[in-house]
């Protein structure tokens, strides 16, 4: 694809996406993801962190502007520290990462969604009911 089609594309794509979820009943069924078969509320709080966690490591390491909504980052934060998985302990220690690796960050309310510092959060920050995924398109 031409460097400039990328925009294109990706509103094309965003278009499909919307369509295809625009029915509210879609958002209750059973949809099959890489990561298993789960109701398709689910399925869009997945690709919605994964786009949002995987644009702002890209504005970043391209030099761009990293500024999110906040609110929307709070919500993929919270939605990714109830369902990813806490790293081991081994994973944490100084002695188990290369002398280059930089230290894990804090977890921060500006950390950014999906990064490092919102996987190894403390656990009082995880929600123990689904009060974080979404019920109902906006």
């Amino acid at each position: 694809m031409p460097d400039d089609g990328w925009l294109s594309a990706y509103q094309r794509a965003r278009a499909r996406a919307t369509t295809a979820w625009a029915d509210d009943a879609k958002l209750d069924a059973l949809v099959e993801v890489p990561w298993g078969k789960v109701p398709g509320r689910i399925a869009v709080s997945g690709y919605v962190q994964e786009i949002l966690t995987h644009g702002w490591d890209l504005a970043r390491a391209t030099g761009q502007p990293t500024e999110l909504d906040p609110e929307l980052a709070a919500w993929v934060l919270a939605v990714a520290q109830r369902i990813l998985p806490p790293e081991p302990a081994v994973a944490r220690s100084p002695s188990a990462r290369s002398s280059r690796s930089p230290p894990t960050p804090a977890l921060t309310p500006s950390s950014p969604p999906g990064s490092a510092a919102g996987r190894d959060g403390p656990s009082s920050h995880r929600s123990d009911t689904d009060s974080h995924l979404p019920r109902s398109r906006s």
